[in-house]
């Protein structure tokens, strides 16, 4: 919003900027202003390398660059764009991209960006796991399921409330009770052993 922008704005004028990446831009496009949190970011030796550059320098993916134009002429700001900046050795830089219009710079307008090389590297090796994880479990003949059993731990809660020392003697008092106990686990997934093993009808655990 507004008083985020004044600020940003305070600091790109007045203070040295080595943790924000920041630029200004006029409205022909060109960069008029980098910080130092950029030219860190962007492994550029001096800020004057990015000064007087168009962001289509900077910005790798046209469509983003003319997707800001766009929202900015449209007086909306730009918040959370995921893309990549152009490094200083020619490669892509993950980021996540804030840009708003300058304040009282007509056509001027003010981008941030915030490095999402650690996100985007946690966030592959998650998908790299789970694919291994579903290769294994549906390449192996043993029969696997993933079930939860909150459910009868919150139970047995309750019956413990209710000065149920001995589940063991409950459940001989109570005939239906490992039945119904059992009703309450949730099966969450299973791989083609299991299903091959046990059915369609298998997964409910008790018939």
């Amino acid at each position: 919003g507004e008083p985020a922008l004044r600020l940003l704005h305070s600091a790109l004028s007045k203070t040295r900027l080595d943790q924000v990446a920041a630029v200004q831009v006029n409205e022909h496009g060109t960069i008029y202003l980098a910080s130092d949190g950029m030219r860190h970011l962007l492994g550029y030796p001096g800020a004057v390398q990015l000064e007087g550059s168009p962001t289509s320098e900077l910005i790798l993916d046209p469509a983003v660059i003319s997707g800001i134009d766009s929202k900015l002429s449209s007086d909306v700001d730009v918040q959370g764009l995921r893309t990549e900046l152009r490094h200083f050795n020619g490669r892509g830089v993950p980021v996540i991209l804030d840009v708003a219009r300058h304040l009282g710079e007509d056509g001027h307008w003010v981008l941030v960006a915030t490095d999402d090389t650690e996100r985007r590297r946690l966030e592959a090796q998650l998908i790299a796991s789970e694919e291994h994880h579903r290769f294994l479990t549906s390449a192996t003949p043993v029969g696997l399921i993933e079930a939860d059993f909150t459910p009868i731990a919150l139970w047995f809660e309750r019956l413990r409330a209710a000065d149920v020392s001995s589940f063991a003697d409950h459940a001989d008092d109570h005939p239906a009770f490992v039945r119904a106990a059992l009703r309450l686990v949730e099966v969450r997934s299973a791989n083609p052993a299991a299903a091959r093993l046990l059915g369609d009808e298998g997964f409910e655990l008790v018939d």
